[in-house]
């Protein structure tokens, strides 16, 4: 929702530092407080985010102890603005130091300049490295950050270092920025002896290439007590009193929110995007019909400056849709930048170029196999799929490290796991295309590394076949989910290169499919592979079963029960009573999806008699308890539901747990114990997001709706609502229809009447929320 600011009002930003500043904490103690990250609390208050959710104003709110009028104060001064530029305050050009003056302005940096400003304030901090991926903007940052410290200093130079042929060039290079006159004693004795105790600030540029010279930039600042250097490099000098700033790519829209075109030109990397494509083309405009590939090119596109500095100029001659059908050849398309680049970054391709000349061997080999990665991965899966001809796997990780230190590799860290890693996709087309190309002596063929990829992929795929939700298993279907882009990939390569290991791939997969709502996905892969089995086998048994359960989990009723009862017959065929009594188990879960009570309580009452295996049972005492709720048994319900979450608590099936929560809470909700719903429907939100049972989450969502409706805040349950709609839009699974009209009833209808003209804005408010936010939201209903 918009929300209005008085006239005089101060903006949300000083209004924020305002508050932070009375409670005594800084930046990093309220994000902690708040659950933020404290480059958002940054962001927040210089104004370079202005668009705060109501769901994080409420979280600093809390986190300050505001008063409720505080409170009020504090959201009515968010209001959505046009965010400025990102500019400094420089001196005059009569006093002008002896920095290049940029042609453009900063976008998107002003959390990070902020943190560059307050390191650079640090008396201890008098060598600043800034570090990053290629083409990530760090001259053009540290040029920014340059013009902000030139205040106070008695000389401040510019020197770059790209044109060097060796790190021996570095000390007559600043000898030559600073005036130096030459002379028979070492230049490093003249350089200390001319800045001597003089506040000089030095930015040297591109120092990647010339790391040998580390040891005069250490020399030189041993030496003047006043001197403060800001470097930009690939690679940390590795020097004693090294500070480094690391600089990521420009934030890029999360494909999980539909902005509007004002919203989306906001975020930075496609607020850079159009300011380049302006220029090129002065009639383009960010609008309804553009917005959406706009947004991809620029996720297409890492949020890499260069990148959309390199694409934003064939909007001249391309429309964005078909811009973005050519970045499949992203390096062959972004081969003109402009001619005042230096010439390592006139094209992607030789800014990339110009990292990869400066690995060693070991590290080029790597650097090439880690192509057929899609996504991030960890070590272990490094060292099994880049070992071979030309690299030990004892030495992948050293090398790994080294990327990492030379900015070609990120690390995602991971609380409580081990880290993970990933190649940006622009540099991993540079790689891959080494990789293809490579004819090294005693290279291997591209095809090994591939073959070993998915081969380590499809043993994943096997350990996580058994479809029960216990603890031990949601953790190895996380481990999918994070390696989904690289699943993806072994499937291809399996399907076009061996037949019998993808149909194995595909079958170990197919509870996967459902358990992150791959709905889509998993139907064309199975059944791609149906025909593949004889019309009598328990392989064709077992997919036509996960075929009906992706059918109901979509709404596709009809077909469901007949793949279903397809399945049903081949089961009872073979002989498998285990796989009868799931199947029974499933068609009664279609039933009930379907508003089918009669067929849902035949299927499930066959279930009881005669399964033996207690995990099943439990999660079908649940689904008996939603029924008996249905038919206005609470009491019986609840007695149902409290026995079939005892089974599936014993038997570890998460997925049965937080259903038995959900609708104990709504038997709770039904009896008027508001309070006791509540702590059901968040503890089974709890749960449904720890198992990343998304269906689930937006169930339970809509179920905090109807309890946000029943305290009267007709807002949050629309917001809440909204959210739930866009999580299941984007897996394609609609509610069950008895379910929808409930909470149609009782949360959405009502929340409506009392909002007005604000709903439809409460509900977009929702649909535009971060899953981790909506969830986030949902629980503060709790506390």
């Amino acid at each position: 929702m918009e929300l209005s600011i008085a006239a005089g009002q101060p903006a949300f930003g000083a209004l924020l530092r305002r508050h932070r500043l009375a409670a005594r904490l800084t930046q990093e103690a309220l994000a902690e407080r708040a659950g933020l990250s404290a480059k958002s609390v940054s962001a927040l208050e210089s104004g370079v985010r202005r668009s705060p959710y109501r769901a994080t104003i409420d979280r600093l709110a809390d986190a300050l102890g505001l008063s409720p009028p505080q409170h009020a104060e504090l959201a009515a001064s968010a209001r959505r603005q046009p965010r400025a530029p990102v500019r400094s305050e420089r001196p005059a050009l009569g006093d002008r130091p002896g920095l290049p003056v940029p042609p453009t302005p900063l976008v998107g940096r002003g959390a990070d300049l902020a943190l560059g400003l307050e390191l650079m304030g640090r008396p201890e901090v008098r060598l600043l490295t800034i570090t990053g991926s290629p083409g990530v903007g760090k001259s053009r940052f540290a040029l920014e950050l340059a013009w902000a410290l030139c205040a106070g200093r008695d000389e401040v130079r510019f020197v770059p270092l790209a044109a060097l042929a060796d790190h021996g060039q570095v000390g007559p290079a600043i000898q030559q920025a600073l005036a130096v006159p030459d002379g028979a004693t070492p230049v490093e004795e003249r350089l200390a002896r001319h800045i001597g105790a003089r506040r000089v600030l030095l930015l040297l540029d591109n120092f990647e290439h010339v790391l040998g010279a580390a040891r005069l930039v250490a020399s030189l600042l041993a030496a003047c007590a006043e001197l403060h250097l800001l470097v930009t490099s690939r690679a940390p000098l590795d020097v004693r009193g090294e500070h480094r700033l690391p600089l990521g790519p420009l934030e890029v829209a999360n494909p999980s929110r539909r902005l509007a075109p004002v919203e989306l030109g906001r975020v930075p990397a496609v607020e850079l995007f159009v300011q380049r494509a302006r220029a090129a083309n002065p009639v383009f405009r960010l609008a309804p019909d553009n917005a959406v590939p706009v947004a991809e090119i620029c996720r297409r596109l890492d949020g890499l400056p260069l990148a959309l500095e390199l694409a934003a100029p064939w909007i001249a001659t391309l429309s964005p849709d078909t811009l973005l059908a050519r970045l499949e050849d992203r390096l062959r398309l972004l081969a003109h930048g402009p001619a005042d680049l230096a010439d390592h970054q006139r094209t992607l391709r030789d800014t990339l170029r110009w990292s990869h000349e400066l690995l060693s061997p070991s590290e080029r080999v790597l650097f090439r196999r880690l192509s057929v990665f899609r996504g991030a991965f960890g070590l272990e899966a490094a060292e099994t799929v880049c070992a071979g001809a030309g690299l030990d796997s004892g030495d992948v990780p050293v090398c790994v490290a080294r990327l990492v230190d030379k900015s070609l590799v990120a690390v995602e860290p991971e609380p409580g796991r081990p880290a993970r890693y990933r190649l940006l996709d622009t540099i991993r087309a540079y790689a891959a295309e080494l990789l293809a190309a490579d004819e090294a002596p005693g290279a291997e063929a591209p095809d090994a590394v591939h073959g070993r990829h998915a081969n380590h992929y499809l043993r994943m795929a096997e350990a996580a076949r058994d479809p029960r939700w216990s603890p031990g298993r949601v953790e190895q279907i996380h481990c999918l989910e994070a390696s989904y882009p690289d699943l993806h990939a072994a499937l291809r390569w399996h399907q076009a290169h061996d037949v019998d290991r993808w149909v194995q791939m595909v079958t170990a997969l197919s509870w996967f499919w459902t358990t992150y709502s791959h709905l889509d996905e998993g139907r064309e892969w199975l059944l791609a592979v149906l025909e593949a089995f004889p019309p009598v086998s328990a392989e064709r048994c077992h997919v036509l079963h996960t075929l009906g359960v992706l059918a109901y989990w979509q709404g596709r009723y009809p077909a469901a029960d007949e793949l279903l009862r397809r399945s049903l017959a081949l089961a009872k065929e073979l002989d498998d009573h285990e796989e009868v009594a799931r199947i029974t188990a499933s068609i009664g879960h279609a039933a009930l999806a379907a508003g089918d009570r009669a067929a849902a309580w035949a299927a499930y009452e066959r279930v009881i008699t005669s399964a033996a295996d207690d995990a099943l049972r439990g999660l079908v005492l649940v689904r008996m308890g939603d029924l008996h709720l249905q038919e206005g048994s609470i009491a019986k319900a609840r007695d149902v539901l409290v026995r079939g979450l005892a089974m599936a608590t014993r038997t570890g099936h998460m997925d049965a747990v937080a259903r038995a929560d959900m609708f104990l809470g709504v038997a709770a909700y039904l009896d008027g114990d508001n309070p006791e719903a509540l702590r059901c429907a968040t503890a089974s939100l709890r749960q449904y997001a720890r198992i990343g049972h998304w269906s689930g989450v937006a169930g339970t969502l809509e179920a905090l709706a109807v309890l946000a409706m029943a305290r009267g805040d007709g807002v949050r349950a629309l917001r809440l609502g909204g959210a739930a709609a866009a999580i299941r839009r984007r897996i394609g699974s609609p509610p069950s229809r008895g379910w929808e009209d409930v909470v149609a009833s009782a949360a959405f209808e009502p929340a409506r009447a009392i909002t007005g003209a604000y709903a439809d804005e409460a509900w977009a408010d929702g649909e535009r929320l971060s899953l981790q936010d909506a969830i986030e939201d949902a629980l503060d209903l709790s506390r």
